[in-house]
C-alpha cells in the first residue's frame, strides 16, 4: 500500500455510529477479512456514482483507521471523497 492517511479528517470521516454499523456487518462470514471500500466511478445521471463495499486492500490505497474500522479509497475517488463523512441512521 503506498499511501496511509493517518488523520482522519485528510480524506474522510466516519461517525462512531457508522463504524459501529460496518463493524457489525464485518462479523459476518462472507466479510470475514475484509475492510470498508468508499469510491467514486464514472456514470449515472450526474456523471458520478458514490458507492461503499467490503474489499481487501489493493496497492496505490489510502487507507485510514476510523474508530477501529479500517476504510480504503482509491487515488481516483480521493479527490471527490476529500471531507466526506459517513453516517449511519436506524430508523
Amino acid at each position: 500500500m503506498n499511501d496511509t492517511i493517518t488523520t482522519p479528517n485528510d480524506l474522510v470521516h466516519l461517525t462512531p455510529a457508522a463504524a459501529a454499523e460496518v463493524k457489525h456487518m464485518l462479523g459476518r462470514p462472507e466479510n470475514a477479512a475484509k475492510n470498508l471500500r468508499l469510491y467514486v466511478e464514472k456514470g449515472g445521471c450526474s456523471g458520478m456514482q458514490y458507492g461503499m463495499v467490503f474489499d481487501e486492500a489493493r496497492d496505490g490505497d489510502a487507507r485510514l483507521n476510523e474508530h477501529g474500522v479500517t476504510v480504503l479509497v482509491d487515488a481516483f475517488s480521493a479527490d471527490y471523497l476529500r471531507g466526506t463523512q459517513v453516517d449511519s441512521v436506524r430508523p
